[in-house]
């Protein structure tokens, strides 16, 4: 009797074998860390910041999301987003040590306001809408103001909680504003 071994083509071509955990899990993208990570944007971050936990898919997937929502409005502007997004993180992470007891690490600074740039994206979205009703830009602006104050504070809350920065709470938030600000202006012109 000849036992021939059976060939699985599917496993032959993609690398499968049985037993395996799913790519996403593999590589560590887990879709309900980032569903509660933005869920603490519009909560009170302070209670429940996390920053043990780090995660740089969300503010990877919003940073996208922002560009093709400019790409919407005829912008495509992909590579400046991505350049003031490191740019950005790199400053603030050496302006936080700098003003910090404790050390903070650049991939922590790189989540938290990665994630606090989604009042900015959700903006980008009411912007594309204004710019179909043609909507007076200055209320644009102003909309796209409160939402770069919004990502700020929550930004900042964040930072001032884990490095101890009560006293100095406002030397956070002022550059994290122009931070967030500059992608509204992105948004705008």
């Amino acid at each position: 009797m000849d036992v021939r071994p059976t060939i699985d083509l599917k496993s032959a071509f993609t690398g499968y074998e049985p037993g395996d955990p799913p790519l996403l899990q593999e590589l560590g993208i887990r879709f309900t860390t980032i569903h509660q990570e933005c869920a603490l944007i519009f909560h009170t971050p302070t209670k429940s910041a996390n920053i043990d936990k780090v995660d740089l898919t969300g503010p990877l997937l919003l940073i996208f999301l922002f560009s093709s929502i400019l790409l919407l409005t005829g912008k495509v502007l992909f590579g400046y987003v991505y350049f003031m997004c490191v740019l950005c993180t790199f400053v603030a992470h050496f302006v936080l040590n700098a003003m910090g007891e404790n050390e903070i690490e650049y991939v922590v600074v790189c989540s938290v306001m990665g994630y606090a740039m989604l009042p900015v994206v959700c903006f980008a979205v009411v912007h594309v809408l204004m710019c179909y009703l043609d909507v007076n830009v200055r209320v644009s602006l102003v909309c796209g103001g409160i939402g770069a104050f919004y990502s700020a504070m929550v930004a900042s809350e964040v930072f001032v909680a884990y490095l101890r920065l009560k006293s100095v709470r406002v030397l956070v938030i002022y550059p994290m504003f122009l931070v967030y600000m500059s992608f509204v202006v992105l948004a705008l012109y």
